[in-house]
């Protein structure tokens, strides 16, 4: 054999280690880590629901831990579910949730020593349904839990130095039983059950997952995975007394509270004032018709009502104020209800302020147009619709989304519409030379920007409660 045929043999060789070698090394399951807050505060979850972006598969874990704001999630294992414990003394047990589905429940005991747990059962009432003593040794210890009742349960779990309680949910049909894996003891034979979750991952794959807790608004990031990386899902509660608000054609927004302010969550979408009256549409204006100065117009962005359903309307600075008006006495103390339903006004400029100096207190020159503040962006943008959301974190709940705009162009005069998905501006009540200012967030950018244009122009708007 000559030279040439053993380079070209030991170079196969070395290329099918390396492809072993590559595989092996991502074999490994791919684990993350979510926790909620409440601006600050952690928050214990009601649901968290998982998607594959890639392949259309989901997990929706719900009745999570009770007592547990940080949840490991084994996406390799089918969505896989466990609580992690935080700031937990050296000699107690570590304890972990594996699987939680309707009538079975399985969790794993790690002890530095033998001990003993007694595993009780109970109705919401609070009444004992199953009672049951078991060893654990030292090490690992994996139960299994079957739950023949129906509805809503409390899992109890006592030994010597720890308390735990699940929220499980019986299937009514099999019997209640306790099985460690270590001993298969078990008090009452059980049909088994099929656990497995239906969502599948594979490295590389877009997953979304979104929050959920009773009296808060859900929330939602999309990420690509990185292992043993830790996520944040901000919740925000709505206004208190008036969770949703009504406009004249029937659109229903969520509210949110923010400090003092409340506002809504979405943006304006309305073909009429609060009094019925209707407002222009301004769908196939064409170009050179002059500028719409004084026309109280709405867009749907691209003429398309599904864009509108999705992103909001698009309104001109008359129509958002219902009338060309330039004096802000009279903006201030008359019309800047302007588009929105009764009891709610379109925000000033100085309410805008009010919002993005709560959320990021960089931002200690409030007259300064331009871009400001440092992550005011970042907090008020939807993790969702923007080109690129992987730093937006929806703080507060506002909820920001890339709605574009329609602008009249002085050079060509003509009227355009751009940057979808990765633009939002809002109009303000407040009058400057002839315009009205506005706020305005961009794609990869973290702040806001302040400034005032031509009222032609086709912007979101949001409304503030009185």
């Amino acid at each position: 054999m000559n030279l040439v045929a053993i380079i070209r043999i030991m170079k196969g060789v070395l290329f099918i280690l390396f492809i072993c070698l590559w595989q092996f090394s991502f074999s490994q399951d791919v684990i993350i880590y979510v926790q909620a807050k409440h601006e600050t505060t952690p928050l214990e979850l009601d649901t968290i629901i998982i998607e594959n972006l890639n392949n259309g598969s989901t997990a929706n874990l719900y009745d999570l831990p009770i007592g547990h704001t940080n949840y490991e999630i084994n996406l390799s294992q089918g969505a896989l579910i466990s609580s992690v414990l935080i700031n937990s003394a050296a000699n107690q047990s570590e304890f972990k949730i594996g699987t939680n589905d309707i009538g079975f429940c399985s969790f794993n005991i790690i002890s530095d020593k033998a001990n003993s747990i007694k595993v009780e059962l109970f109705d919401i009432k609070g009444r004992l349904l199953f009672q049951k003593n078991s060893t654990i040794n030292t090490g690992s210890n994996t139960f299994d839990f079957y739950n023949g009742y129906t509805g809503l349960c409390v899992l109890k779990l006592t030994s010597e130095n720890d308390i735990y309680s699940i929220k499980i949910v019986g299937d009514g049909d099999s019997g209640t039983s306790l099985i460690n894996r270590e001993s298969q003891e078990s008090d009452i034979l059980s049909s088994s059950k099929s656990i497995k979750s239906e969502f599948t991952y594979n490295l590389g794959d877009t997953i979304k997952i979104t929050a959920k807790k009773q009296n808060y608004h859900s929330n939602t990031i999309v990420i690509g995975p990185e292992n043993n990386e830790n996520y944040k899902i901000y919740l925000a509660c709505p206004c208190a007394g008036t969770p949703t608000v009504t406009d004249y054609d029937g659109n229903i927004y969520n509210t949110v509270q923010i400090g003092n302010q409340c506002w809504m969550k979405e943006n304006m979408n309305t073909t009429h004032y609060s009094d019925g009256t209707e407002i222009l549409d301004g769908t196939g204006v064409p170009d050179g018709a002059g500028q719409a100065t004084q026309y109280q117009y709405y867009f749907n962005y691209a003429d398309n009502l599904e864009n509108a359903t999705k992103y909001g309307k698009l309104y001109t600075w008359a129509a958002t104020i219902n009338g060309y008006v330039t004096d802000n006495y009279e903006l201030e103390y008359g019309v800047r209800k302007g588009i929105c339903p009764d009891d709610w006004h379109v925000p000033s400029d100085e309410e805008w302020l009010e919002l993005e100096m709560f959320v990021d207190d960089s931002i200690t020159l409030p007259d300064i147009s331009g871009q400001r503040g440092f992550d005011v962006g970042t907090k008020l943008k939807s993790c969702i619709f923007w080109q690129d959301s992987i730093s937006n974190t929806n703080m507060y709940g506002f909820s920001i989304i890339p709605s574009g705009k329609k602008t009249y162009s002085y050079l060509s005069y003509t009227y355009d519409f751009s940057e979808l998905n990765t633009y939002s501006a809002f109009w303000t009540s407040t009058a400057n030379g002839g315009g009205g200012f506005f706020r305005s967030f961009r794609l990869n950018s973290t702040k806001s920007s302040r400034g005032s244009t031509n009222p032609s122009h086709g912007y979101s708007v949001r409304c503030i409660k009185d």
